[in-house]
């Protein structure tokens, strides 16, 4: 079953109202090892390039992504040698290598595991129709422009890494905002896919037989009146502020004081008292929350009381930690690693001594942590203790830890020059999570400088480390 809505010069939420339900059963063999909602997705982006439009195509994963790719390019959507080379000229990855097989033949994959260039390539292509279909997890339909005649939504759950939940009726909004080219199309259609239910070619033409069938229509008719209810009659989540998440808390009540809009905790709690968190909870009452952060800042070293014209102040590496955008949790953990290493002997310390303090930073982001890979990590962490400024027996999240030591890896090597194609086999990474994580740990290592500067330590590994990658 599948809901359609076709989005012709309305908003949204008008041609939601329009939604149509049409049933779909596979009449292909049972065997063939493509499951029903997959074939429905391609029989509705290949009727949507015969047609003449262009197709984007949404699934779960990245994997689904690149395996829908290869499902579609089996059917086959022209050619594109063109943009096939210029994707291999720029890298040989395996994920590159799949990308460019699949748009020889007109189809595309997409999502934040690509190299950046990979990316920028493939939309481009689709803005100049010359690729037909992308197929591409959620995170291409924020903030790209990238609209095609039709959008097939074929997963509507994805993993969270503890169950496979619904996707937020904003998002699935925002991939069907995707249906349309202005100026091109007179019209686009967005299309829900989910629970297709085989039919049966069997002549048993008894009762139980159609009663069964009689009772897998009433169940299929169930399930779409929940996709209906959940997508159609239901508006999009409210947006609810997060100023107090406690991170949050800290970096604002942070940049208030430094920024010289608030010196004492009244004088914050009157700047929120102007935010979207006050307009939305006029009875909460944020001097309890706001208590413990001054307090959590000032042991953290990044406020203090001791001043003569103010009741609080930022202290230099509070400006410092504020003035380099990261959160003052990082700021603290990035200030204790730099003091600890000034108690290293000069032999010690190495650019991975450096990556090792700022990739166990809050700002940071995590990487996976395969099975088989944590044999050897903990042989190269443990044969490396002496560079490192944790101590083994002092970890808490020993599995966190070992995480901190792989993105250290993963940057050592690029520094290296290490080919990416190399870094991505040997670690399991994609070639767009590695730029990710190469651009975060140059911003936190010229962030670590900065902050040795302000401490008034010498130690020149931060910059080092910031040159080589």
């Amino acid at each position: 079953m599948i809901l359609f809505v076709r989005l012709e010069p309305l908003t949204l939420e008008a041609a939601l109202r329009r939604v149509t339900p049409i049933p779909i059963h596979s009449d292909s063999d049972s065997d063939s090892g493509i499951d029903a909602d997959t074939e429905a997705t391609i029989a509705l982006v290949s009727d949507a390039v015969v047609s003449g439009g262009q197709c984007l195509a949404f699934v779960r994963s990245r994997r689904e992504a690149a395996s829908l790719a290869k499902q579609l390019a089996d059917v086959g959507f022209g050619t594109n040698t063109e943009l096939a080379e210029d994707i291999r000229d720029i890298g040989t990855t395996p994920t590159g290598k799949q990308l460019a097989d699949a748009v020889t033949a007109g189809v595309a994959f997409h999502h934040a595991g690509l190299r950046s260039d990979h990316r920028i390539l493939i939309e481009s292509a689709f803005r100049d129709r010359d690729l037909r279909v992308i197929c591409a997890t959620p995170t291409l339909a924020a903030g790209v422009n990238v609209p095609a005649r039709r959008v097939v939504v074929r997963d509507l759950k994805r993993y969270t890494g503890e169950e496979m939940a619904w996707l937020p009726v904003l998002e699935v909004h925002q991939m069907c905002g995707r249906a349309g080219r202005p100026h091109l199309d007179p019209y686009g259609e967005a299309v829900l896919i989910g629970d297709i239910t085989r039919s049966n070619d069997s002549d048993d033409n008894s009762d139980s037989h159609s009663a069964q069938i009689s009772a897998d229509n009433e169940q299929r008719d169930v399930r779409t009146e929940s996709r209906w209810r959940r997508y159609v009659d239901t508006g999009p989540e409210s947006i609810e502020s997060q100023l107090t998440a406690p991170d949050a808390v800290r970096t604002h009540v942070l940049a208030l004081i430094v920024a010289g809009f608030a010196d004492s905790k009244d004088q914050v709690l009157d700047v929120f008292d102007s935010t979207f968190f006050a307009y939305q909870s006029s009875t909460a009452d944020l001097t309890a929350v706001v208590d413990d952060v001054v307090a959590e800042l000032i042991e953290m070293g990044l406020l203090t009381t001791e001043t003569p014209e103010t009741t609080l102040a930022a202290t230099a590496v509070g400006k410092t930690v504020s003035q380099q955008y990261i959160q003052p949790t990082t700021g603290a953990e990035l200030i204790d690693g730099i003091r600890s290493i000034t108690s290293f002997p000069p032999e010690q310390i190495s650019v991975l001594t450096a990556l090792e303090v700022v990739c166990g930073t809050p700002d940071m982001h995590d990487t996976y942590l395969g099975n088989r890979e944590r044999a050897d990590l903990y042989r190269f962490a443990t044969s490396n203790m002496d560079t490192f400024v944790t101590n083994l027996s002092e970890i808490d999240d020993f599995e966190s830890w070992l995480c901190t030591i792989k993105l250290a890896q993963i940057l050592t090597a690029w520094s290296k020059g290490v080919p990416i194609d190399e870094i991505v086999e040997t670690y399991r990474v994609g070639p767009g999570d590695i730029e990710s994580h190469v651009e975060r740990a140059r911003w936190l290592l010229g962030a670590a400088d900065a902050l040795t500067e302000t401490l008034g330590v010498e130690i020149d590994i931060f910059a080092e480390g910031h040159a080589q990658l």
